[in-house]
């Protein structure tokens, strides 16, 4: 089995298989049961609007769209990529009565008004991120929340406080089977750092481990991420 040559022919590739689409359904899951247990989250109200930063496919976007329905959610949608190419094609697959709203841009520098979403989405978005843009995109990230609102993401982060020699060595090998994979730097991502990022852009933050279906056994390094306005 060979990935496509492009960066986002292979992000599209990797979401057409089957275990990433269960993959995915199973985080929007949660992670909207999770922003939904507090009644006060603006992801409540009528009018809400929800931002998915960064679709990378197609597969992508109607997962995430399917999960809002399936939790009665209609909120109003934001798609934004930095390529074109990934929103064409998650253009495609929009039912015309869905309000979903595409934007060509950079997650470092977000067109859109303050204390306007309820919700941010994104998924393995930081380690793409060159470390010193990091900090550029979860503040951005807080500035359009509203009070109340949350950033959901997922992403491989290693510890850093007094890691194992066998974390270390899973670390190593896990950034190089990315690397050939999607084909562009992919950058480790510290506990702390990640820590820090969310503190200094004034978010509460949670971190859970996930866990393989149905079991107790939990993944090697990938971790929830929630962060609170």
């Amino acid at each position: 089995m060979h990935a496509p040559d492009s960066y986002h022919s292979r992000t599209a590739f990797w979401a057409s298989q089957s275990w990433h689409s269960g993959y995915l359904r199973r985080c929007y899951a949660w992670a909207l049961a999770r922003v939904l247990t507090e009644p006060t989250a603006p992801l409540h109200a009528p009018g809400a609007k929800v931002l998915l930063c960064g679709t990378g496919s197609a597969r992508t976007t109607r997962t995430f769209l399917d999960t809002l329905a399936k939790h009665g959610l209609r909120p109003e949608v934001y798609v934004l990529d930095i390529a074109e190419e990934a929103l064409e094609r998650s253009r495609a697959v929009v039912r015309e009565d869905e309000r979903v709203s595409f934007l060509l841009a950079d997650a470092r520098q977000l067109p859109l008004p303050d204390a306007s979403f309820a919700l941010v989405e994104t998924d393995f978005l930081l380690q793409l991120i060159p470390p010193g843009d990091r900090s550029a995109v979860v503040r951005d990230w807080a500035r359009v929340l509203a009070p109340g609102g949350a950033v959901t993401t997922r992403d491989w982060i290693h510890e850093d406080v007094k890691p194992t020699m066998l974390e270390r060595g899973t670390d190593a090998l896990r950034l190089a089977m990315l690397r050939r994979a999607l084909g562009v730097p992919v950058h480790a991502l510290a506990r702390t750092e990640v820590e820090a990022l969310f503190a200094e852009a004034g978010l509460r933050m949670e971190l859970h481990p996930l866990r393989l279906p149905g079991t107790v056994v939990r993944l090697p390094l990938l971790k929830a991420v929630l962060g609170w306005r």
